[in-house]
């Protein structure tokens, strides 16, 4: 992304709302605005739904996260779990997985 090369916030801010409207999983939304420093905070949904969803994080797509943020994850899935005795994080409120996510990622 040019915008963050080159330092041009606004651009960077137009070029985040414009990517919110593509369709990407999000492994690859958290992959590329991680690699252009967009601001983590946008990333917390993406966090939680990668911690409320059933099935955990694939090898291939742990891969593509890398090892520090796979584990990010997989520790606040963990929490998650542990918090409803086993259960699935989805049925945890929103708000409190957001919670645990921000906490997990130092956010």
């Amino acid at each position: 992304m040019l915008a963050n090369l080159w330092g041009f916030p606004n651009v960077k801010k137009l070029a985040i709302r414009e990517l919110e409207g593509i369709e990407l999983s999000d492994i690859d939304r958290i992959v590329l605005y991680n690699r252009y420093a967009i601001d983590p905070d946008v990333l917390v949904p993406r966090y939680a739904a990668l911690c409320a969803r059933e099935m955990p994080l694939s090898v291939q797509e742990a891969s593509k996260l890398g090892m520090e943020t796979a584990m990010k994850v997989a520790h606040a899935r963990e929490c998650a779990r542990t918090m409803l005795n086993g259960g699935i994080p989805a049925q945890l409120e929103y708000q409190d997985l957001v919670v645990l996510v921000k906490n997990v990622f130092g956010l």
